[in-house]
């Protein structure tokens, strides 16, 4: 098995969080098929999954990109049967899952990468979310 990664890939850098950004396989894998999203439900989760890898997340930079009114976005979730924050907790978690699947990066790395305040924090979302906390997760992986 190979991986070719694209040198830009490996030396990006994020202006507002650490200088060492975590990357997965699944991101490289993402950018390089431009994935692109299919409705209204998976163009907000992706936005969202944008927020997440850059380390905050916020309804108002959500509606801004996608040129609608915070009220108008809730409205639209309300009609998908959904919330921003229900989104942003299922989009954390899936980061998480590939974090925590895809690199040797500690908990506590992965967790301030995330946007959580504490580790303990994290561990406490992530365990709501999928029934395990991060390590029991790894290992089980």
């Amino acid at each position: 098995m190979t991986f070719v990664f694209d040198k830009r890939h490996l030396r990006a850098r994020r202006a507002e969080r650490g200088s060492h950004p975590i990357t997965t396989i699944a991101d490289l894998a993402r950018d390089r098929h431009g994935i692109a999203p299919i409705g209204l439900p998976e163009v907000i989760a992706e936005r969202i999954r944008l927020q997440v890898l850059g380390g905050a997340t916020s309804i108002d930079a959500t509606a801004r990109s996608m040129d609608l009114s915070v009220r108008t976005l809730q409205r639209e979730l309300n009609r998908q049967g959904t919330d921003f924050r229900t989104m942003v907790n299922a989009a954390r978690a899936r980061r998480a899952e590939e974090l925590l699947r895809g690199s040797t990066a500690s908990i506590t790395a992965i967790s301030t990468d995330l946007g959580y305040s504490s580790p303990a924090n994290f561990a406490r979302a992530f365990r709501n979310a999928t029934g395990l906390g991060p390590t029991d997760f790894r290992a089980a992986g």
